[in-house]
Order: structure tokens, then sequence, then C-alpha cells
């Protein structure tokens, strides 16, 4: 089954005792079948796998195990600034998952990937830089909160 690169947007409020802080994700996974299971690989953040019955499924599954990491993450840091740098190791990009994605990219745009039914309605939006955002929700508390959740296939130039 073919690779299908996928372009994300979570956003993620972290609470702690020490400080309340907005996550704003952009980044990039795979989705693939595999033994009758759709699985989300990520390539930011790279190593945080997941899978389920179905591609919706899997999705919110990867979804949800990237929210819980940074939970765990804003747990166990005493500042904002400790958060911030474990979240950002944490995002780092996967080598061997961006290649992957690179080659499902281009397998895109030349055609060669048939659409499954679960990407057929999907928006196509432009690549855009991978990239977390950490703000302090105290500093911003008059601003309004962008919180966009999103998944698209790459536009295929």
């Amino acid at each position: 089954m073919p690779d299908y690169p996928l372009i994300f947007r979570t956003t993620h409020i972290v609470r702690c005792a020490a400080y309340e802080a907005l996550i704003r994700v952009d980044g990039r996974l795979l989705m693939a079948q595999e033994d009758g299971e759709w699985v989300c690989s990520g390539v930011e953040s790279g190593g945080l796998l997941e899978s389920g019955a179905g591609a919706n499924v899997a999705y919110e599954i990867f979804r949800s195990g990237l929210r819980r990491a940074l939970d765990g993450l804003a747990e166990s840091s005493k500042t904002l600034a400790e958060f911030s740098s474990k979240a950002e190791m944490f995002f780092a990009t996967d080598e061997v998952e961006e290649a992957r994605w690179n080659c499902a990219l281009e397998a895109l745009k030349q055609g060669a990937v048939p659409l499954d039914e679960a990407f057929s309605l999907m928006n196509r939006i432009p690549p855009r830089e991978s990239r977390i955002d950490i703000r302090p929700l105290v500093d911003h508390s008059s601003e309004p909160i962008e919180r966009g959740d999103e998944i698209a296939l790459p536009e295929a130039a």
C-alpha cells in the first residue's frame, strides 16, 4: 500500500502549577495501511507512531498521543523555558520518515498514488514549514486563541 504524505495542524493548552502555555504545531506525518489497520507515523514528531481501524481514527489517536506527550513534558518541567526546550527536542524531524514523506509527496505529484476513499475529499494545501510555537497564556491573555485543527494532503504542484 502507498504512503500518504499529510500535513497537520493542532493546538493544545498545557497547564501546570508554574505556567500555562498555548502550543500550536504544524507538522507532517505519513499515513499507510498495514495489516488491515491505518498507521500514522510522525515526521514531526519523529518517533510518534499510532494506528487505528480507519484513517480518521488513526489520526485522532495520533493527535491524542501528541497531546499526551506534551502534557507529560509539561508535568516534568519546572519552567516554561524547560518545557519549551523539551518540546522542541520532542518535535524533532525524523530523517528516515522525512525521506519517506518526500518520496510519497513526489509520487502524489506524479499521480502515482491512487487516493484511498479516506483521502478523496481531503483539502489540498501548499506544503508549509513544520514548527512548534509555544506561547505563555499570561502574556497573550487578551489575544484571541487560534484553535484550528486540520489535516490535509499537500498540493501536488
